[in-house]
């Protein structure tokens, strides 16, 4: 069955960009052979709609909490540790 890669035009660019810059396939002539990871996972329907996912949804979030000065932060503390302000 074939993968299909539900993205943007430039979000098929930076794919293969990507793909190109991981890619440790053996070459065929001047064509690598497809053999490596990186292209391994353009058969893979999950990892390519995660990737998406995770270019779309969680990047956007992440950028957003970043430059966004009056964003929420929640703080975790280590069970034990005292609280400097207490």
């Amino acid at each position: 069955m074939n993968a299909i890669f539900r993205g943007t035009e430039a979000e098929t660019r930076d794919l293969l960009e990507a793909i190109r810059c991981n890619c440790d396939c053996n070459l065929v002539g001047t064509q690598p052979d497809g053999s490596c990871g990186a292209h391994q996972m353009l058969l893979d329907q999950r990892a390519l709609d995660g990737l998406l996912f995770v270019r779309r949804d969680r990047l956007a979030r992440l950028l957003d909490e970043e430059h966004n000065p009056q964003a929420e932060f929640i703080t975790f503390e280590r069970k034990g540790e005292a609280n400097d302000a207490g």
